[in-house]
């Protein structure tokens, strides 16, 4: 996430795509790859789409089958490079472990899930994975694997060239004869679109029936192309020192000419840190642009920092009429939501609420319900609450099926007492006399105090009052 906010404020505009890949696996550290998923999709943060960031992995199946659990929209990629494990394990030693054919099962569970296309990575390398039999076993796994029972699941399949380094023992081949050979293989492709590069283009090639779409790269360098002494080149060199020339001219003439054209008022940038975003107006030459992130110290909303700092100055041009403004802004305590832990064991609930970063309270509570279950809490499941927050648990204490409360029989009569402890599955015990002014054999106490949980059949000991005249 610190690399993304850096990026943005190196590059002075808002980063809109990610692709995680080369800074490790990602399935290896897969909490905090889906926190930080989380994080950077999260309205209030970078606000980056799902569908704008793609995960690539060398095939953990555990992390797959997790990630589809997730169901998250984003683009999953497969480093697969081979369409056998002979020749997957001599590029990829991580193949001894999930086989090809374990790993595309994997891929077809998580498009069962998810139903998002799954693009497969594939470096060509000479006399590696180039071959015919290669492209044909290519072809061949993945239809007869990912295409089953009539569903036809989409597939991508990115052919690109090795980088060359040395002391690997892999090497590019350079001519365009493993195209050609896939091409034979395959049907000619009917979409073709610019890679990044230049040099390099892309065709969505279908297999046999249309089924999976194959991406060829055609990696020719500027330097290998045929034609690359030919008279459009040329054309093209002289028609762009031409345009620049022609540039290279108005600018002169302009800055000579016409000065009073770059001459604008100076205008001095308010101070905006500390202050609530909310709160704040922004003249009109300003063009502001907001960051967020967690601070503990500050409360949400509140501006931590801003670029160009407050008190310095600008001038207005009128090729440039305005000026940038990165505001970063607090979201305060880093948050998390109550999670839903009405009815689990009390202590799988407080594992839960602890993995969430919450400090945990557990109240207990007599319950018909067995006890250790989770009745409720507070506050209320789903809430949003920075994290160290307490979260107070009501886990039933549980009652023993026999256990019968002892009612409150004192102002009755003796007869009256004897027939509601009866009802109430108690039994009698000794009925004391004590001389009282109160009416003759009113029951003035009992052994036990109302509401008292006893076992069914207990003896409660009654007073009643006496004749003081005896």
């Amino acid at each position: 996430l610190g690399q993304v906010i850096a990026a943005q404020k190196d590059l002075g505009e808002r980063i809109s795509n990610i692709v995680m890949m080369g800074i490790g696996e990602p399935l290896d550290n897969y909490e905090n790859v889906i926190r930080f998923l989380h994080l950077v999709n999260h309205e209030d943060g970078i606000c980056i789409g799902y569908r704008h960031i793609s995960l690539s992995t060398c095939g953990l199946i555990e992390g797959i089958d997790r990630l589809a659990g997730e169901n998250l929209p984003i683009t999953l990629s497969i480093s697969l490079h081979a369409p056998d494990d002979e020749t997957r394990s001599a590029i990829m030693p991580i193949n001894r472990k999930y086989g090809v054919r374990e790993l595309l099962d994997a891929c077809r569970r998580y498009w069962g899930v998810t139903g998002r296309r799954i693009s497969f990575e594939y470096t060509l390398i000479a006399g590696k994975n180039d071959s015919v039999e290669n492209a044909k076993k290519l072809a061949s796994v993945l239809n007869s694997h990912l295409r089953t029972k009539g569903e036809s699941m989409p597939i991508h399949v990115n052919l690109i060239p090795v980088n060359e380094v040395e002391g690997s023992g892999f090497s590019r081949n350079g001519t365009p004869k493993a195209r050609g050979r896939y091409q034979r293989l395959l049907r000619p492709a009917s979409q073709a679109e610019a890679l990044r590069g230049g040099a390099h283009r892309k065709h969505i090639i279908p297999l046999a029936s249309g089924e999976a779409f194959l991406h060829l790269t055609e990696w020719e360098e500027w330097g290998m192309k045929r034609r690359r002494t030919s008279w459009k080149h040329l054309c093209g060199v002289a028609l762009l020192a031409i345009s620049f020339c022609a540039a290279a001219a108005w600018i002169t003439f302009d800055t000579l000419f016409s000065p009073r054209a770059h001459t604008g008022e100076a205008v001095r940038i308010e101070e905006y840190c500390g202050r609530e975003l909310g709160m704040l107006s922004f003249p009109p030459y300003l063009e502001v642009h907001t960051e967020y992130r967690y601070d503990a110290g500050v409360r949400a909303g509140i501006v931590l920092s801003q670029t160009p700092v407050g008190g310095s100055q600008r001038k207005l041009t009128r090729e440039n009429p305005t000026v940038s403004l990165t505001l970063v802004v607090s979201l305060g305590k880093e948050s998390a939501i109550v999670p839903s832990v009405v009815g689990l064991d009390a202590r799988e609930a407080e594992s839960s609420l602890r993995q969430c970063g919450f400090a945990v309270e557990v109240r207990h509570t007599a319950s018909a319900y067995p006890e250790g279950r989770v009745l409720g809490v507070e506050p209320t499941v789903g809430e949003q609450l920075p994290v160290g927050s307490k979260v107070t648990l009501l886990v039933s204490r549980g009652v023993p099926p026999e256990s019968v409360s002892v009612p409150d029989v004192r102002g009755l009569s003796r007869e009256d007492a004897l027939v509601t402890l009866w009802l109430s599955q108690l039994s009698v015990g000794e009925v004391i006399e004590e001389p009282s002014l109160t009416e003759e054999g009113t029951v003035l106490r009992q052994s036990h105090q109302p509401g008292t949980l006893v076992l069914a059949g207990t003896k409660v000991t009654l007073y009643v009052a006496a004749s003081v005249w005896d």
